[in-house]
């Protein structure tokens, strides 16, 4: 009987991750579909959006931003690999790598809120388009790839 109610478990337990990974696989092909109409839009291919990093690059061309944040950003998310790695239990090295880990992020945070805001501008849209692009992105990026919106170029 034991036996019977850890299978069901099992099942169950299963049951829940290939539902989990089936909606999280929707989600982002349908956000990974919306990019590639944006860059579309903006008068790129589409499959570009579709290459990390090389995106990215991409990217910073639509909304007509400096190629050098690309390889901040790149070189940023590779300190923080670094960062990660290092963290070794020591407690005052811990602390430290830490800080440095949570200064790289934020830097990293701030210039995907300006691209993503120079994104919303280069289609029109404002600082409200802009929250709803990092909040609301199932909703928003359908929105921007499916909606009216038409590319201004950066402004």
């Amino acid at each position: 009987m034991q036996f019977d109610s850890l299978l069901e478990l099992l099942a169950a337990y299963i049951l829940v991750v290939i539902a989990f990974a089936a909606i999280g696989l929707l989600l982002w092909l349908l956000i990974a579909i919306c990019r590639w109409i944006v860059f579309q839009k903006a008068g790129h291919a589409g499959w570009k959006s579709l290459i990390p990093i090389y995106d990215t690059f991409v990217m910073l061309r639509i909304i007509q931003r400096p190629q050098w944040w690309g390889y901040l950003i790149v070189g940023l998310s590779i300190i923080q690999i670094i960062l990660t790695y290092m963290q070794d239990g020591d407690a005052n090295n811990t602390t430290s790598l830490q800080f440095m880990s949570s200064i790289v992020t934020i830097i990293t945070f701030v210039f995907s809120v300006r691209i993503t805001h120079g994104l919303s501008r280069s289609f029109g849209h404002s600082v409200g388009f802009t929250l709803g692009l990092l909040f609301l992105p199932y909703i928003f990026y359908p929105i921007l790839a499916f909606g009216s919106s038409t590319y201004r170029s950066a402004e």
